[in-house]
């Protein structure tokens, strides 16, 4: 079927790729139609029977609707192979995390200092955590001006052995600033590219409600960006929610 047809090419490809393949082949498809129309015009003028045009016209409108079928089965097979993929994708960063601003040095260096950082600024056992410590990201050559080039020191990715040590980590991240070693050091999730846009968004918008409301009581909670009333029940006025456009009242 050309449903299985279009999965198989979908497969292992990139989807925009994908996409400009199938935009290019439906303008050469438009161009062909145009060229049967004009054709079909001129045997208009040389008297074609009303029986012949209706037959041809039928068989225009079949191929019409299975174009529009493809390109419906092949945008959706499209979106169903991102959403596959994103979720693979957060699944392999479950356990990581993301160490920014630390000091570029040899990767037996990197693995001491991260070690360091989570005994002694976070007093975690990395011993018993830390699976694996790698940079991010292709070093800076030097001397370059390439502009791509990271400016500063590579991100550092972490994984650790449980998704619990992972968010004890996140929630004693914030204790670094202050301390001497690490007061530049900071840590994030390992975020897709996709989850990145959607973060930038909510803080996009997040300060843009700020500036608004002031800051007391506006925050970004369960990915959308509320405001916390003064009120006994402490009722939350979504400002903005991503997956939809209206604002509401929850409790």
């Amino acid at each position: 079927t050309i449903e299985k047809k279009i999965d198989g090419a979908v497969q292992g490809k990139d989807l925009n790729k994908v996409r400009e393949e199938l935009d290019a082949a439906l303008q050469q498809f438009e161009v062909r139609m145009q060229k049967v129309e004009k054709e079909e015009k001129n045997i208009n003028g040389n008297g074609l029977t009303e029986e012949v045009e209706r037959v041809i016209d039928q068989r225009v409108h079949t191929v019409e609707d299975r174009v529009d079928n493809m390109r419906r089965v092949l945008v959706q097979r499209i979106e169903d192979e991102k959403g596959r993929r994103e979720r693979e994708e957060i699944e392999k960063r479950r356990m990581c995390l993301v160490i920014h601003r630390m000091e570029e040095c040899s990767s037996e260096e990197d693995a001491a200092r991260v070690d360091s950082l989570l005994r002694v600024g976070l007093a975690v056992d990395a011993g018993k955590h830390l699976v694996s410590v790698e940079r991010i990201g292709k070093p800076r050559r030097q001397g370059s001006n390439d502009a791509q080039s990271p400016k500063g020191p590579r991100p550092i990715r972490i994984r650790l052995r449980s998704n619990e040590i992972r968010n004890e980590i996140l929630k004693r991240a914030k204790t670094l600033r202050g301390q001497n070693d690490y007061d530049a050091v900071y840590i994030t999730p390992d975020l897709t590219v996709e989850q990145q846009r959607k973060d930038k968004d909510l803080r996009d918008k997040l300060k843009t409600f700020r500036e608004q409301f002031g800051k007391e009581g506006v925050k970004i909670q369960s990915g959308k960006v509320v405001r916390v009333g003064k009120n006994e029940d402490n009722t939350k006025e979504i400002l903005y929610d991503p997956d939809s456009t209206e604002k509401k009242m929850v409790n």
